[in-house]
């Protein structure tokens, strides 16, 4: 039992690295102005000023509208994952029916998470917390909608406090999980009748980067 444990606690790092459950967001305030607002103001040829007081244009305060509400998406799409997670219960049908996932590949990285997860009857304790967050680029017009983007950001994740147990409440990791820095690229989905524009996850990556 002892190497087996050894064997699935090395696939349960390696799924925890490519799923997006490996990392944490830390939040922005709402932004004072709606996307709408913004465009109306660079019709009128107005500026908006960032929270430091800095002058921005329109152009870059719909960028920073836009991180917002990518950051808040994976937040929602992180605290149900760990809801599920706690509870040793697989949260892919769940994310999947809300429309987190942008890519196949997206899809499976979660897929091989949760069947660890539930076949191994591990659960997750504690939660990840996101610390910051900025944008490496933009596809597409940032005053458009976001479903004609592909947003690619940095968020730096704390995941001091999570663990993954077995069922005697062992560790299931070889390695203890601390800050780092995760690479998304979220990707816009066109709107319906129901729902508004909303991104999605296409891809998930840890990167070397400490935080």
């Amino acid at each position: 039992m002892h190497v087996r444990k050894r064997a699935i606690t090395l696939v349960v790092g390696a799924a925890l690295a490519a799923s997006g459950l490996t990392a944490c967001t830390g939040g922005a305030d709402d932004p004072e102005q709606t996307l709408e607002e913004l465009q109306a103001s660079a019709e009128a040829g107005e500026v908006s000023a960032s929270p430091s007081g800095a002058t921005l244009s329109a152009e870059d305060a719909a960028i920073e509208e836009k991180l917002d509400s990518a950051v808040e998406r994976y937040r929602k799409y992180l605290a149900i994952g760990e809801e599920y997670a706690a509870k040793g219960r697989n949260g892919f049908p769940e994310l999947r029916r809300l429309g987190f996932y942008g890519s196949q590949e997206m899809m499976d990285a979660d897929i091989s998470f949760w069947n660890k997860i539930t076949q191994n009857s591990l659960k997750q304790k504690g939660s990840r917390t996101i610390v910051d967050a900025e944008v490496v680029e933009i596809q597409g017009d940032p005053l458009a909608d976001i479903a004609r983007n592909r947003l690619v950001m940095d968020v730096c994740v704390d995941a001091t406090a999570v663990d993954v147990v077995w069922p005697d409440g062992k560790s299931a990791l070889g390695e203890r999980p601390g800050r780092s820095v995760m690479r998304f690229e979220m990707q816009g989905q066109p709107g319906t009748d129901e729902q508004e524009s909303w991104w999605s996850l296409a891809k998930a990556t840890k990167t070397e980067e400490k935080c």
